[in-house]
């Protein structure tokens, strides 16, 4: 042992003084002992500071509830009104959506400019050139419009190309986007496109449950909603490069009062 005189360290314990050449170091006096009294109790350590397990962190997502009443939304990150400083969904982060009680009403002036615009709109619209004018460029229109709709369409791979429906889906309002363009099958029934493209664009969809506002699909065109039982090429209305509303209405409703305000805040 008088060879390795600087090897390896004697225990602290009083009656012991070992030497050992992997002594154990005492995480409440900090001295070091042999194997045999590493332990707290075995050396009678009388120091109350003790090392403790670094605590686990969590990892659960925290998610952030709606406070409109009867939502019962969540969120991965806060949505807050800027104005009464509430949480809120995507659905429902307007003003006029979560009947915001900081919110200003609209003062008498802005109103009488908006009915000035409406008045020269439909001025405008009375002098539109004639029918047969418009008629020839719409198959053109057309074309374009859906040769666009293709290049930026998601959906899935394995439809054939002859049964690909392409449709411009106006999203509900509320939702994080106004319109998603996408492609389905002719071959599906109407309430399989519609879950399709509620998972495609994010949008809540609990048709499975029984509740008073269903996820339905309606015309761009007149309002009216399709039936959800009928495939896609049985509904004549459903035309490739043609628009739809995606919007959510009582289970009977038969047509979207206000489908024209979807269509022009889409434009």
């Amino acid at each position: 042992m008088a060879e390795f005189p600087e090897l390896g360290d004697h225990c602290s314990y009083e009656h012991c003084k070992q030497l050992d050449f992997l002594p154990f170091s005492c995480d409440g006096c900090l001295k070091v002992f042999c194997y045999q009294h590493r332990g707290i109790s075995s050396h009678h350590c009388t120091q109350e500071f003790v090392k403790l397990p670094a605590p686990i962190p969590d990892d659960k997502e925290k998610s952030y509830a709606c406070l409109f009443a009867g939502c019962g939304s969540r969120e991965l990150m806060p949505v807050q009104c800027e104005d009464c400083r509430r949480n809120y969904c995507l659905r429902h982060r307007h003003q006029q959506d979560h009947s915001c009680a900081k919110m200003q009403p609209v003062p008498e002036k802005m109103v009488k400019t908006a009915e000035l615009v409406q008045h020269i709109q439909a001025s405008h619209e009375a002098k539109a050139p004639a029918v047969s004018k418009r008629v020839k460029s719409t198959p053109l229109s057309a074309r374009l419009q859906l040769m666009k709709l293709k290049q930026r369409a998601a959906g899935e791979k394995s439809i054939a190309e002859s049964e690909r429906l392409y449709l411009q889906v106006i999203l509900p309002r509320g939702s994080a986007h106004r319109t998603c363009p996408l492609f389905i099958s002719k071959l599906w029934t109407v309430g399989r496109a519609i879950d399709y493209t509620a998972a495609a664009a994010g949008v809540k969809n609990s048709n499975n449950l029984t509740t008073a506002q269903k996820l339905q699909l309606f015309s761009a065109a007149d309002g009216r909603r399709f039936a959800s039982d009928v495939t896609c090429e049985q509904t004549c209305e459903l035309k490739n490069g043609g628009t739809v509303i995606l919007e959510y209405s009582a289970r009977d409703c038969s047509q979207l009062e206000d489908w024209h305000d979807y269509v022009v805040l889409a434009e």
